[in-house]
């Protein structure tokens, strides 16, 4: 990806979270659009999103990656965990008090305000029912 779209490894930072984001000018660190706007938003950092599918980079974010013996010899558990993440999509979705309060209790850090802001942007973006889910069904 660095010498498609000639980034440099002399200009890599560690990353800490929101600093990247505003370390300078022209900097542009990867992240994700539900949850970076939210913390740049709070620092009252100038930022721009600009999500690398529209320019035909492929999603990379959350693929589900898997030995190929579990395909061929284990292929019913693939399918159930396939089937529960949809399931958890579908739910969070409809209602999203369920998964925000086991996130919370994973992460007590995340607050009621972040955890909306996240919700609002993937519905308002389409990032889980747009592109060919809107067609074909999320997951299919």
């Amino acid at each position: 990806m660095g010498e498609t779209y000639r980034l440099s490894k002399a200009r890599g930072a560690l990353y800490t979270f929101h600093e990247p984001f505003v370390a300078g000018p022209v900097a542009v660190p990867r992240g994700y659009g539900a949850s970076k706007p939210f913390g740049l938003t709070t620092l009252r950092a100038a930022f721009r999103v600009c999500a690398l599918s529209d320019v035909g980079y492929p999603p990379y974010g959350a693929t589900v990656t898997t030995r190929r013996y579990v395909q061929e010899e284990r292929a019913d558990v693939l399918e159930r965990a396939l089937e529960a993440n949809l399931g958890r999509w579908k739910i969070n979705f409809a209602d999203p008090a369920p998964c925000n309060a086991l996130i919370k209790a994973a992460n007590p850090k995340m607050t009621d305000e972040q955890l909306g802001v996240a919700h609002r942007h993937r519905v308002a973006t389409g990032a889980v029912t747009g592109g060919s889910s809107s067609l074909t069904g999320t997951g299919a």
